[in-house]
């Protein structure tokens, strides 16, 4: 019967939805350790790239493979970004307990705003293109310079989710399990689209898919 056709459009996108939380699921028990999170989500991404948008499958092994395979700079980019989070809060509440000429105020918040957006662009080209530590930095200023209407919509949709994530985690919330499936995807596309003049051929055709 064509409706439990393997080709079936309407159990093509209801796999690539399971898959979608269950790679979201793995994303959330890979971070448990916290410090593991930079890898956990660079895995999850590769595996969305790989396994999902392109039909691989073998979404468990592509998972690990991909958390061991990049959790070294992973985690110091992750360890990166605690610190400049620790950094960029401090000196959000400096700016607002002190006293300032309007000017600095703007240039602080401006700041702040500049470094999260360029920072929540990391994992995304970690998980697009295998480049040192340096050149992922360099590379992924140039692209949130370059275009900022897409990295800001991508840093909406961080810090959208991390807002959720974290009031679901305190109230036990079934968001919590499907945030990180709509992130991914979110995420993922916006991101394809930021690094789009620097993907392969191969990866360009990907952009077509809906899922």
């Amino acid at each position: 019967m064509k409706l439990f056709s393997y080709d079936n459009p309407f159990l093509s996108v209801l796999r690539r939805l399971v898959d979608y939380f269950a790679v979201g699921l793995l994303w959330v028990i890979a971070s448990i350790p916290v410090i593991t999170g930079g890898a956990a989500l660079t895995a999850a991404l590769q595996t969305v790239k790989t396994s999902i948008r392109k039909d691989g499958g073998h979404i468990w092994q592509t998972f690990w493979r991909q958390f061991r395979a990049e959790f070294k700079q992973a985690t110091v980019l992750w360890l990166l970004t605690l610190v400049l989070d620790g950094i960029l809060f401090l000196n959000f509440c400096i700016i607002r307990d002190n006293e300032m000429p309007l000017v600095f105020e703007i240039l602080g918040y401006a700041a702040c705003l500049v470094a999260f957006l360029w920072m929540q662009l990391w994992f995304g080209y970690l998980s697009s293109f295998e480049d040192n530590t340096k050149t992922l930095l360099h590379n992924t200023f140039r692209i949130a310079i370059s275009s900022p209407g897409w990295t800001v919509l991508a840093g909406i949709l961080s810090f959208a989710a991390v807002i959720v994530a974290y009031v679901s985690l305190f109230t036990i919330s079934l968001l919590l399990f499907i945030v990180p499936a709509c992130y991914l995807f979110l995420y993922r596309v916006l991101t394809n689209r930021l690094f789009s003049p620097y993907l392969s051929a191969e990866d360009k055709q990907a952009l077509t898919e809906t899922f």
